[in-house]
């Protein structure tokens, strides 16, 4: 019997050489593709609820917005959070259901449900769930790393994504403290 690992790992590679196929037969730029293809096949797919308990649960991540607008977190297991970005900090609540997190502060800042795709070892894009008045993002554009809300890593790691999005952290780098 072929190992889960062996499978996933088949599977994803499989599925990535459709889309570049599909990416190619619509003339879609193959650039986004080839940063998502720098992480593992393993590494990119969604995260359930008891992947994203392991790596976040008790660590703080660092991230960026499709803006550019860097921000942190604090994921507490008493499923308390604290948020912090360039113009405010605030505790809130998270909950981790199925694929999604779904944050609640109590000031008016984004909140909502959200899928997770891990990126590469350790880069997550964040793309909000359908039916919150917002167009759903596609399978494909999930698969190659576009139109995603954030783009985040675990601060107690080097951070492994692609392109510029470091840049969008203050100090050209330095993490939020």
């Amino acid at each position: 019997m072929t190992s889960p690992d062996i499978r996933r790992t088949g599977r994803a590679r499989r599925t990535a050489a459709f889309c570049t196929v599909l990416a190619l037969a619509a003339g879609l730029p193959l650039a986004p593709f080839a940063a998502a293809e720098n992480g593992t096949a393993e590494a990119w797919h969604a995260l359930d609820a008891g992947e994203m308990r392991d790596r976040f649960v008790g660590f703080k991540i660092e991230g960026v917005y499709n803006n550019g607008e860097a921000f942190s977190e604090e994921l507490k297991a008493d499923m308390t959070t604290f948020y912090r970005d360039q113009n405010s900090e605030t505790p809130g609540e998270y909950e981790l259901r199925d694929e999604f997190i779904c944050f609640a502060y109590p000031v008016p800042i984004d909140t909502g449900c959200f899928r997770v795709w891990q990126r590469s070892a350790n880069c997550y894009d964040m793309y909000i769930a359908e039916g919150q008045g917002f167009p759903a993002v596609g399978y494909y554009q999930r698969m190659v790393g576009i139109g995603w809300d954030s783009r985040f890593w675990r601060s107690d790691e080097e951070p492994t994504c692609p392109g510029n999005q470091l840049a969008g952290r203050p100090g050209g780098g330095a993490a939020l403290t």
